[in-house]
Formats: structure tokens, C-alpha cells, sequence
């Protein structure tokens, strides 16, 4: 394992610790973190097969990933005995990426700046969760490796 594994696994095990702590939110009653977590957008490369279509660009992929994580504030936990279980998700406190937005220098290769330019829409644009206090879900990028 290198260095940057090394640190990508600790940052990684940082946030899923995080997310599981109870944090305490401005009014000072005690809530839950929701994150959601999402890694290697890959922009710039097609998928073999993807909900039954051949070929699809990443784009769409990842417009498809957006559209699931903007549902999920309607959404309710599993009523399993777990943590909030059977309540409803309500909001999104951080969406955090990590790594490979680009693609993977897979021919035909889509230049960087293209795929950070889909990124943005993809992701800025169309993220539409809030976090508790009402405002848009923060989004936090890590580099790949």
C-alpha cells in the first residue's frame, strides 16, 4: 500500500467514524449526521452496460446517481432496530467524493478540464439536498490517486 492508499483508507475511516457520532446542531438539541458518499465519477469514459443500454457516458451515469441522492431526502430509513430506524431521511448534511472525477486515460481520452467542466454540472448544478439549516448540501472532494 503507498502513501496516498495509506491516507485515502485513514480519511476514508475518518468519515465513516464522523458519520456515526451524534453531532449537535445550532439549536443545540442532539441529531445524526447524514453523509452521503460517493467515489470515481470517472467522466469521460462509457460504461459497458448500465440499466440496459450499451455504451452509456459516465455523464449519464452519474446524472442517474444525482437524481437517486436528490430522492433520498423523501425517503425513510429501514425499520430495522437500527439507528433511526423507520424515520424519515429529511436531509443531507455533506455529499463527499473521493477521487478519479476524470477518466482513467482509457482511449479515446476526454480532456481534464471537460470532465471537470461535467462535473460541475452534474454534481454542483444538480445536487439539489439541503442540510438542517436549509441550505444546499455541501460537497467535498478528494483527489484519486
Amino acid at each position: 500500500m503507498n502513501i496516498s492508499a495509506v491516507s485515502r483508507f485513514f480519511f476514508i475511516v475518518f468519515l465513516f467514524t464522523l458519520a456515526s457520532f451524534k453531532g449537535i446542531s445550532q439549536d443545540t438539541s442532539q441529531r445524526y449526521f447524514h453523509i452521503l458518499f460517493a467515489s470515481d465519477m470517472h467522466f469521460g469514459i462509457k460504461k459497458k452496460t448500465f440499466r440496459g443500454e450499451t455504451n452509456v457516458p459516465s455523464k449519464e451515469v452519474n446524472t442517474s446517481m444525482v437524481a437517486s441522492m436528490n430522492h433520498l431526502p423523501k425517503e425513510f430509513f429501514p425499520n430495522d432496530s437500527g439507528v433511526q430506524a423507520g424515520s424519515k431521511i429529511d436531509y443531507i448534511d455533506y455529499l463527499f467524493i473521493t477521487g478519479d472525477v476524470a477518466n482513467r486515460m482509457q482511449p479515446p481520452v476526454q480532456t481534464s478540464k471537460t470532465s471537470w467542466q461535467q462535473f460541475l454540472q452534474v454534481y454542483e448544478k444538480g445536487l439539489k439536498t439541503k442540510n438542517p439549516q436549509g441550505k444546499r448540501s455541501p460537497i467535498l472532494v478528494s483527489p484519486g490517486n
